[in-house]
Order: structure tokens, then sequence, then C-alpha cells
């Protein structure tokens, strides 16, 4: 009894520190950032609102530090999503399209995840379709070659005529944003090369299509994160789209 009005204390605190942003117009989209090494609510707490699907899943990570990221991501996104929606996150149904796009059951709130490193990206949208990418820049010596493997022609050239010391955050702001999108539609990553997107700092950020013709319809903004990483949000919508982060 102790222990679960302790959860139940917890939960509550964590919850009184998130304004209730979705509740304001603008802005309409929302990006939440969370440091997995200082996280707001515990593993230990959190693991209590997974659905049994979720635990089994967790126990499936062979190393222990991965089945806690993991607990932490879930639990935290049933936190937020369950906040938005004024329910209890433990009764919240996830649902997968067709091609693995996670989405509410019965619900028209659109949300997004994404991890790498130490940090953890939530969108969350009131109903527009939204998608988050981020990755933590590390050494790529083959990022030219990935490119012309997974990226369009026009993006693959820019990234080989960069000095050496700027191909890897090329990739890696080329990846994130292509990925933001495709996740957004629920096309998934077989899409890489159908997509084109602005790579260099003096480019304005955009979407396009091949053949330069811009995703109409579309809103692309960069995340700024730490210097090592670089991270993209995607949503369906016009150009007066707000976006606005918080840190968890």
């Amino acid at each position: 009894m102790n222990e679960d009005r302790k959860f139940k204390e917890t939960q509550a605190k964590f919850l009184q520190s998130l304004p209730d942003i979705l509740t304001r117009s603008p802005p309409e989209i929302c990006v939440w950032q969370c440091c997995v090494q200082s996280p707001p609510m515990t593993v230990k707490t959190l693991v209590k609102l997974l659905s049994q699907e979720e635990k089994s899943k967790a126990e499936r990570f062979h190393f222990q530090r991965d089945r806690d990221r993991y607990i932490l991501g879930r639990g935290l996104l049933r936190v937020l999503l369950g906040h938005y929606l004024a329910r209890d996150p433990q009764s919240l149904t996830f649902v997968y399209s067709a091609r693995g796009k996670p989405l509410l059951k019965g619900e028209t709130l659109q949300f997004n995840i994404s991890h790498s490193g130490d940090l953890i990206l939530y969108g969350v949208s009131r109903d527009r379709p939204i998608g988050v990418d981020i990755e933590q820049i590390r050494p790529l010596p083959d990022a030219v070659k990935l490119a012309e493997r997974f990226f369009c022609k026009a993006e693959w050239e820019k990234i080989r005529d960069l000095p050496s010391f700027s191909t890897s955050r090329a990739f890696f702001t080329a990846w994130t944003r292509k990925e933001a999108f495709l996740k957004a539609t629920g096309e998934g990553i077989a899409g890489l090369k159908d997509v084109e997107v602005s790579l260099l700092p003096e480019e304005p950020v955009q979407i396009y299509r091949i053949g330069g013709k811009v995703a109409v319809g579309w809103k692309l903004w960069p995340i700024d994160l730490e210097s090592a990483y670089v991270g993209a949000v995607a949503v369906q919508g016009e150009n007066d789209l707000r976006l606005e982060m918080r840190s968890l």
C-alpha cells in the first residue's frame, strides 16, 4: 500500500510540472526532450505503467541498460499522453500501422518518439501527423558511401563535396530530416531515396521531393540540441504552425 501511494505521489508531482501546452493555441506542436541520465521518474516507477506486451519486450533486451532505457522511454510516453488526454497512462492502448507507425487507439492525438545516446525526443500534436528523429553525431568515415547508397543524387553530391570534417554532421542532418518526415507519413525508412531535404547550414530548412519539387503541406524544423546531436521534427501543415520545446 505504501509503495502504491508513493508511486501515485511521484506521478502526481511530475504531472503538476507539465504545462498543458496543447490546450493553448498556438502552439499546436510540442517536442519534449529527456536525458536518460537524469529522468524525472524512475524505471522502477514507470514499469508499473507498461502493458504486458511492453513488459515482455523489455525482458527480451539482453543488457540491463537497454532494458531500462526502453522502460523509461515507453513509460514517460504513457505519462505524457495520459496527461494530454486526462486519462490513466496505464489505460492507453497503442496500435500500429502496416509499416509500424504507432498510434493511439480511439484518439486523434498524434505522437512520435526517437532516442539516441542519452537523449529521448517526444513529439506531440493535437491532430496532425508528426515525426521526430534524433541522432548522436559520431565519426562516420564512410559517410559519402552511405549517402550514395541511401540518399538521392543531389544529397550525396553535396556531402561528397564537403571537407571531410563536415561530412558526418551533414549525413546525420539529412538522415534525421528525412526520417522525421518518413515517420510522420508512416512510409518508413524504405523511402529514404524518395525524399530530398536541405542539409547544409546555409540552406533554408526544407523538404523536397525528387526533382526539387517542394513537398506541399509539410513543415520541417531542425531541433536545437546539445552540440553532439542533431534532430528534426516534421508535421503536416502550413507555415504558420509554431513549435514549442520543453524539457522533462
